[in-house]
């Protein structure tokens, strides 16, 4: 079970849930979605398949509110709307009740503007493309680091999302430093700050990632289910 908080969040855009026990998708017009949310997918694990679209879409697609799609059915709406969807994410939170324990995670650290050059130095031994996917910033709401004498070698901050209880982790580890359970650690103590505030880690990773979903799990995170977005 988790928050009723993290679900309602991940759920606003999809309106009333339909019966959970239904394998089909659910259509939902929302007049409200912004253009880059124009399509939004969600699938609930063991739960309800969503498909959230504003009204243009809908008539593009031929679907209407409320409509059940299995998935041939989708596949030739999302074809006719002319759109395609940029592939999903994984959405991993707590379950209600579980803290995590950091204890034990005694190299992690709040980073602060005074590790900027070890900050900077960390940095530059990733990929351009894993910092941009990774969105770790040392002037992020909240920032910790994994610190082996007094060199940073795995980071991850978060922000909370406007008017919502979440705050969107990320994380990366300097590339000789990983397989040793640093992310996960450094995710773990940066959760423990999150609940602390009364917000609700969000990680996020797209499904082919299957590193970044085993340090979601290790650090005791559990799949909320999975979510698509338009292109």
């Amino acid at each position: 079970m988790f928050d009723q908080r993290f679900t309602t969040w991940a759920l606003a855009d999809f309106g009333p849930s339909p019966d959970p026990t239904s394998t089909d998708w659910t259509v939902r017009v929302n007049a409200s979605l912004p253009e880059d949310r124009r399509i939004r997918t969600l699938e609930v694990d063991g739960g309800p398949r969503l498909i959230a679209v504003t009204p243009a879409v809908a008539a593009k697609a031929g679907i209407l509110d409320g409509q059940s799609l299995d998935d041939a059915a989708w596949s030739g709406a999302l074809a006719r709307s002319g759109e395609a969807l940029a592939g999903a994410d994984n959405l991993f939170t707590y379950r209600l009740g579980h803290v995590p324990d950091g204890s034990a995670d005694t190299d992690v650290r709040a980073l602060t503007a005074a590790d900027a050059d070890a900050f900077a130095a960390f940095q530059a031994t990733c990929a351009d493309a894993e910092r941009e996917e990774a969105d770790v910033e040392l002037d992020h709401w909240a920032i910790y680091g994994v610190v082996l004498d007094g060199e940073i070698v795995a980071a991850a901050s978060a922000y909370p999302f406007a008017d919502s209880p979440v705050a969107d982790i990320g994380v990366i580890t300097s590339p000789p430093h990983r397989g040793a359970g640093h992310a996960a650690a450094v995710v773990r103590v940066l959760s423990g700050h999150i609940l602390d505030r009364g917000l609700l880690p969000l990680y996020r990773c797209q499904l082919e990632n299957h590193a970044s979903a085993a340090t979601a799990r290790s650090a005791g995170l559990t799949r909320f289910g999975q979510r698509d977005s338009v292109a």
